[in-house]
């Protein structure tokens, strides 16, 4: 199944073979900016209007919804039984079985989806950045750019670090666990929100340009140009890494081929050469 929602109101549950609709309903009268999340059978979802929908992914039944009484134009996100959601003026905790209210976390403009990684939740707030544990809201660790910028982009989170893109045109790269700054990338406009495979980190800017960064160390091992900016993650699968660009094309890039290794004879077909000799010294006994 795929399942999409959409400016015109409606929830689309299609068949992924085919794209036949297997069903579709409007939930509310407002659109939808964000992409819906499944986890195990329940589809979450939130619209402009600031409710946040769990309805059965088979039939599009709901299930239950809470209503913020905010605006919301990310996706949720879902971990270990709890939903998390970033409205305007805060990030929201929420029982997935239910919907009942956890905690909230009361703070200024929250920008794209949260990120939830060993316990903890990673957003971006105007210009500082943040980690709360996810269990209970309290702040674990807080990034401050200490200008007018913000971290408006999804981050990324792989192998204790955050990869975070903020509006001042670097992609900063904190230590998950304590908020510090391990490396950063500076760019010629904004970044779109990462993507990280095997060891490598891909992200595309407003100018167009498509970086692969070494993930531990920021060094930059190819970029790439497009012909429009860049405002979305990266889409890495099969050995090849697929960018959308605002001239509305898609572009395909091919990943560096290793080498064949080369295969070890197995002992038991090894045999000695008995006509050989040995020479110099040893040649004499």
């Amino acid at each position: 199944m795929v399942y999409v929602g959409s400016f015109d109101t409606y929830v689309y549950a299609l068949n992924a073979s085919n794209g036949s609709v297997k069903w579709k309903q409007n939930y509310t009268t407002h659109a939808m900016d964000s992409s819906p999340v499944v986890v195990n059978g329940v589809l979450y979802f939130c619209y402009e209007d600031g409710s946040v929908w769990a309805v059965n992914a088979s039939t599009g039944v709901p299930n239950w919804v809470f209503n913020t009484f905010g605006s919301v134009d990310t996706s949720p996100a879902v971990w270990n039984g709890e939903v998390f959601v970033n409205v305007s003026g805060g990030l929201l905790a929420l029982r997935a079985t239910d919907g009942s209210e956890l905690w909230d976390v009361t703070s200024g403009t929250i920008q794209g989806t949260p990120v939830v990684a060993a316990g903890k939740v990673y957003v971006g707030e105007d210009e500082s950045f943040f980690a709360v544990n996810a269990s209970n809201g309290n702040s674990d660790w807080e990034f401050d750019l200490g200008s007018l910028d913000v971290f408006q982009a999804t981050p990324a989170v792989a192998n204790g670090r955050v990869y975070a893109p903020a509006t001042d045109d670097h992609l900063y790269v904190l230590n998950s666990y304590q908020g510090s700054l391990e490396w950063m990338l500076s760019t010629h406009g904004a970044l779109a929100s990462p993507a990280i495979a095997n060891g490598v980190t891909y992200v595309g800017g407003a100018d167009g340009t498509v970086y692969a960064l070494d993930a531990s160390t920021g060094s930059v091992l190819w970029t790439a140009s497009t012909g429009g900016a860049i405002t979305s993650s990266p889409a890495v699968a099969n050995g090849k890494v697929y960018v959308a660009a605002g001239d509305g094309k898609v572009y395909a890039y091919a990943l560096p081929v290793p080498p064949p290794s080369v295969a070890r004879p197995s002992p038991a077909q090894l045999v000695p050469d008995r006509s050989l000799r040995s020479q110099g010294s040893m040649s004499n006994r």
